[in-house]
């Protein structure tokens, strides 16, 4: 978040338009959360997970190229609406996984393990997004980050098994 803020400043927006823009976005996360959910439920937690993917993939490029109050107001819609699908198909489908092998009682310190390793991806993020700002630019840090997210996506669409009752 923080290198987003610098980045619209950096484009011309105010620090006010900046605040209505990271509200927008936890309101429209707020209004997607449920819907996603049904949409995980109906169409599995695979397709959730890699749609979520692919809309961040997108979120990224149109943040290296928005130069307008305009442009961040898309990105942000396109970003929350990405976090939301991602965010509770996860977790479903880390239970999903669990429940097929006998072992949901553990969902918790599985949880935990997964929320952890995103913390240290986070942590990494922060490291190499900061060496990518002093050796390149704020425009190469989003597109390597829409690079990473396209290649999770296919990763997740190659490598994840959707569960027996999404199939």
């Amino acid at each position: 978040m923080p290198i987003s803020v610098l980045w619209r400043l950096e484009q011309g927006l105010t620090l006010a338009e900046v605040g209505i823009l990271v509200s927008l976005f936890w309101v429209v996360l707020f209004i997607i959360e449920v819907p996603s959910g049904i949409i995980a439920d109906r169409l599995g937690r695979k397709t959730t997970i890699v749609a979520g993917a692919l809309m961040a993939t997108v979120s990224f490029f149109l943040m290296s190229i928005a130069d307008s109050f305009n442009g961040f107001l898309i990105e942000s819609i396109v970003s929350a609406s990405a976090y939301a699908l991602t965010s509770g198909a996860g977790e479903a489908y880390l239970f999903d996984w669990l429940k097929e092998r006998g072992k949901e009682k553990t969902y918790k310190k599985a949880w935990s393990w997964v929320m952890m390793l995103d913390e240290l991806a986070t942590i990494i993020g922060a490291i190499s997004t900061s060496a990518i700002l002093f050796w390149l630019s704020f425009e190469w840090s989003y597109w390597i980050g829409a690079g990473s997210l396209f290649l999770s996506a296919l990763i997740i669409i190659f490598f994840l098994q959707e569960s027996r009752q999404h199939m």
